[in-house]
């Protein structure tokens, strides 16, 4: 979200054994929606939240995970020379809500 624009992103994430709970809740009130056929290409051309981790304190492997307010997936795992290889979603359950002020969204990664 642009610098002055008002708008702000609330981030919340939970642990357990066995997954990682998170939320987003965005305040955008101007929600770009990116139609491009290529899916990848239309998360990356709309307003999104991103969740960045990494397995080891190496960052190798180093992952991204964008979702834009519809819910819609697009994980990469970045490898360190920079090298964009796609791995499984199986392990992420999402779910998008517009609301009046933006749009939350809720998730799980097993």
């Amino acid at each position: 979200m642009g610098k002055g624009s008002g708008s702000q992103t609330d981030f919340r994430a939970l642990w357990s054994d066995d997954a990682l709970y998170f939320r987003f809740i965005a305040d955008d009130k101007d929600i770009q929606l990116g139609d491009n056929p290529d899916k990848d290409q239309a998360v990356l051309d709309s307003d999104r939240v991103e969740l960045f981790f990494a397995t080891s304190p190496e960052l190798k492997p180093y992952y991204t995970v964008k979702w834009t307010r519809k819910g819609v997936l697009s994980m990469q795992k970045l490898i360190i020379t920079v090298k964009l290889t796609r791995v499984g979603t199986g392990n992420i359950t999402n779910r998008g809500e517009i609301t009046p002020n933006g749009y939350v969204l809720t998730g799980k990664l097993i």
